[in-house]
């Protein structure tokens, strides 16, 4: 055996320990990296939604406000008066086309034409044979 056989084979055994345990240990960094952004972004989004929820509230009740005080001058119909607005024709009925005769259609629309129906077959006969009823 000569020397430089003999150094490989107490050399590569050695550098493959020491390679696995330092990937361990650069994967174990790169994984607390990747932990540490993901709280921050977290914590970023969190923030973010409470500031969107604090306007979302101011604006509501500044339309509030500006509801009570239409309310008071008598500057709204009677629809809004109940608190909620409704509209005169809901708004599938205005697409006539997208439903069935099950879901209902336009008011006053006229019904679709059926097709024609065959005719019922005489009662024991099949077959050729068969002939409508008359």
């Amino acid at each position: 055996m000569t020397t430089t056989l003999y150094l490989l084979t107490l050399v590569l055994p050695l550098a493959t320990v020491l390679v696995v345990f330092g990937l361990r240990a650069y994967a174990s960094v790169e994984q607390a990296r990747a932990r540490l952004a993901h709280d921050d972004a977290y914590r970023q989004l969190a923030e973010r939604a409470s500031s969107a929820q604090s306007q979302i509230a101011n604006s509501l009740a500044a339309m509030e406000v500006n509801l009570s005080e239409m309310r008071a001058r008598g500057l709204c119909r009677n629809h809004l008066k109940g608190g909620g607005v409704t509209a005169p024709v809901p708004w599938p009925s205005r697409i006539p086309w997208l439903h069935g005769p099950a879901l209902g259609r336009d008011r006053g629309a006229a019904p679709r034409p059926q097709p024609p129906r065959r005719p019922a077959l005489v009662k024991g006969r099949r077959g050729r044979g068969a002939r409508p009823q008359a």
